[in-house]
């Protein structure tokens, strides 16, 4: 039986799968994720590891070059809600909260910002 918790994360996850599926792993923000870091990507798509938004933010920014601006911003409202519902879930499980903590004094970058910064 499928729980609340695992309900939560399990959408963001598979969420975030058919997100790549839709991108090209050879080019943008998802291909430079593959590379420079293949088995985070991975947790992060199984469930295992919870996404920084600007990772999130990043691939919907993919996504935009792909299906365009509108389509992208409707997406990242979608995205938003169900990385605050995991990311909640997240937090009250056992260690949860040390997990999330290195994000939370990371200093807030946009994607853009990052982008122009590191761009691939």
């Amino acid at each position: 039986m499928e729980t609340a918790t695992s309900q939560a994360i399990g959408q963001l996850s598979g969420y975030l799968r058919g997100l790549t599926q839709r991108l090209d792993p050879g080019t943008g923000w998802y291909g430079e994720f593959l590379r420079r870091d293949p088995q985070g990507l991975r947790a992060c798509l199984d469930g295992a590891a919870m996404p920084p938004w600007d990772v999130v933010e990043s691939l919907l920014g993919d996504l935009a070059a792909i299906r365009g601006a509108q389509f992208a911003a409707r997406e990242r409202e979608h995205a938003a809600r169900l990385r605050a519902a995991a990311v909640a879930v997240w937090d009250r499980l056992p260690g949860g909260a040390e997990e999330l903590r290195p994000c939370w004094r990371r200093p807030p970058t946009s994607a853009p910002s990052r982008r122009r910064r590191t761009a691939p």
